[in-house]
């Protein structure tokens, strides 16, 4: 009961702290806004091409020419128009004079494209478009020699479902503001720190320690209970960073809030250990201030919170990895994008790890000094 009443004093001190409660939401609430905005054509992979015209010529019969049809048909739903030539029509002078952007020509022998260099991004998609035809109904034509019902393939009945591809590289890609929205939301994770800072010395600062320390109460209890106070509020703050970018950017958070709210949560842990940490490491509040400001200036950078850096790299990949930022981004990248669930153990475990570590420091600190 003595750490709950503890933990709930250090949330409604800090609700009552309008500027830092302020900092916290506002500060990448504008940075998503200016850096998802500003730097959105940076994050577009994708290529806008207009729509292509294609002249054909079909003097095929049989199979391939009803196959073939069904193809026109669903290519005109992407953009794709095929145009039957005229009989007066040269489709190879129509290419060169520029007024289509490539010409087939079906044959009972096979089916031959001509393009134009004028146009080799339109001419270069239908070229693999009718590589990926021509190849499914070779593919349909085999297995009508073992099964006749398969012929329903070619014709476009039936469940189209014989060949089956899978990417192991998605194109599902965060745009600038998912980006940003994943590494704002990381990064202010990391002020938790200089809140942790002044949750003993402010104590200290305030010539309340003492009181304290007479009280019928335990330095482990007033520790762990500033400790889930802190957790507490930092881990609001998270939320409603999420909630907002998701509702009011739309910022894609993928399907999985709850395992990445675990993450970043933890790395709120990470950030109020290493807070409590400095602040008993260091000789003053001024010096520990600076300490912890220079370190998440650092790690931000590294991180990717305000641009991204180039990984190819294996010693720039080694230096960027030393943020926690990194560790975070990353994980949470792969749940949302791949649904790769197991990317959260590597960054919940180190995220734990070093907030073990930070508090053990604390722990023997507080130990060997009188008081708070």
């Amino acid at each position: 009961m003595i750490i709950f009443n503890i933990a709930v004093k250090e949330i409604k001190n800090s609700l009552r702290d309008r500027r830092s409660f302020l900092f916290m939401l506002a500060l990448p609430i504008v940075l998503m806004l200016i850096l998802g905005t500003a730097l959105s054509n940076a994050f577009d992979t994708t290529l806008k091409v207009k729509e292509i015209q294609v002249l054909y010529q079909d003097n095929s019969t049989g199979a391939f020419s009803t196959y073939f049809q069904k193809v026109t048909e669903e290519a005109s739903k992407s953009g794709i128009t095929f145009i039957q030539a005229t009989p007066d029509q040269d489709g190879k002078e129509e290419v060169r004079q520029n007024r289509y952007d490539a010409f087939v020509d079906i044959g009972p022998n096979g089916v031959q494209l001509y393009g134009s260099e004028l146009t080799s991004i339109e001419s270069n998609i239908i070229q693999g478009m009718l590589t990926t035809v021509v190849d499914k109904y070779n593919v349909g034509s085999e297995l009508a020699k073992v099964n006749p019902a398969a012929m329903q393939l070619l014709g476009g009945g039936g469940k189209q479902d014989y060949i089956q591809e899978t990417s192991l590289h998605t194109l599902n890609k965060p745009g600038a503001m998912d980006y940003y929205a994943i590494a704002m939301t990381s990064m202010i994770t990391l002020y938790g720190a200089m809140f942790a800072l002044h949750l003993l010395r402010g104590e200290r600062a305030a010539h309340t320690a003492d009181r304290l320390i007479a009280a019928p109460i335990s330095k482990a209890q007033i520790f762990i209970g500033k400790i889930i106070g802190a957790l507490v509020i930092q881990s609001l703050y998270v939320i409603i960073l999420i909630l907002f970018s998701k509702y009011v950017f739309h910022a894609n958070w993928g399907d999985h809030v709850g395992l990445v709210t675990l993450v970043l949560i933890t790395q709120v842990l990470l950030a109020i250990s290493c807070g409590i940490g400095v602040s008993y490491m260091a000789k003053s509040t001024g010096s520990a201030r600076s300490i912890i400001s220079t370190a998440i200036q650092i790690f931000s950078v590294l991180g990717g919170a305000y641009f991204i850096f180039d990984t190819s790299d294996q010693i720039v990949n080694i230096i960027t990895h030393l943020s926690p930022i990194t560790w975070v981004r990353i994980a949470v990248t792969k749940i949302i994008y791949t649904g790769d669930l197991s990317a959260a153990i590597p960054a919940i475990g180190f995220n734990i790890a070093v907030a073990v570590i930070m508090i053990l420091i604390s722990i023997v600190s507080m130990r060997k000094r009188e008081g708070l």
